[in-house]
């Protein structure tokens, strides 16, 4: 079961060439040319607990503990497995991320530690050994454990996604694109992916892919807000079809923004109305 929230960025383009993430929400006087772009999520989705050796399947405790989403029941479960067997992988992986989840990141690091040894091939340990390192602020090194868990796993569309946004939050949209489009193409990827995608495919020059990712986005949900921006900041400042993004930002505060995009939206509309003049 997929217990924790997604690494979603909502990233967004503009006009000149240069491509920001937003963790503040400024812009480069006299002209809107440089908007940060705003970060709606900061932790990663982490991968169910992994069925491997020594034990070949989740204990059924555990699994029903999983599934309530409680996570003081699956801390409370998993350490009861572990009373009575030590090296129960999916028990360790379980209880490293409740402790992940109460920023409890040592105690995570010596679970994972110990699962990975026990389990060199686990793709979802080492999805969740990067997740951890993330946290810690160790971006590199969580990109190694994120390729790591693709090379095993190469369906894992969670550590897919985990990569692909440390290289969005980079601005490195070339190697984003590769480890997305994959699970795009094949209809694997959930609607924060694919609007993740239409930025890199955008900030490639691949204005004209990204729009028709971001209408069929849009036809299915209408109010899917990362996208609305996104949109609206590729029709505003790459297409300077003011008018359109005007209309998509007055859909955007109707269903409502994060506080942390409102000034971001502010400034799409200044510029915007200008243009109209």
């Amino acid at each position: 079961m997929r217990y924790l929230i997604v690494f979603v960025l909502a990233l967004g383009l503009w006009g000149c060439s240069s491509t920001q993430e937003q963790t503040s929400s400024t812009l480069t006087e006299p002209q809107l040319s440089e908007i940060d772009l705003l970060d709606a999520e900061t932790k990663p989705q982490v991968a169910a607990p992994v069925a491997t050796p020594p034990t070949t399947s989740i204990p059924a405790e555990l699994q029903q503990a999983l599934a309530s989403g409680n996570s003081d029941r699956i801390k409370s479960v998993s350490q009861s497995i572990l009373l009575g067997d030590n090296k129960n992988v999916p028990a360790l992986n379980a209880l490293a991320m409740s402790y992940y989840n109460s920023s409890q990141l040592n105690a995570a690091t010596v679970l994972l530690d110990k699962a990975v040894v026990l389990s060199p091939r686990a793709s979802e340990v080492h999805n969740n050994i990067g997740v951890v390192r993330l946290a810690r602020g160790d971006k590199s090194d969580a990109i190694v454990s994120f390729q790591k868990a693709l090379e095993l796993n190469p369906d894992s569309y969670i550590a897919a996604s985990n990569l692909s946004s440390i290289y969005l939050r980079e601005k490195d949209f070339i190697k984003a694109i590769p480890v997305l489009s994959t699970f795009v193409n094949k209809g694997a990827a959930d609607l924060d992916g694919r609007s993740n995608y239409a930025v890199a495919l955008a900030a490639t020059g691949k204005t004209s892919d990204a729009v028709a990712i971001y209408d069929k986005i849009l036809q299915e949900k209408p109010d899917h807000k990362n996208a609305m921006l996104n949109y609206s900041i590729l029709l505003i400042e790459k297409q300077q079809k003011y008018q359109e993004g005007l209309d998509l930002l007055n859909r955007l505060k109707f269903v409502g923004s994060a506080n942390e995009s409102r000034q971001l939206i502010n400034d799409l509309e200044v510029k915007a109305k200008a243009g109209l003049k």
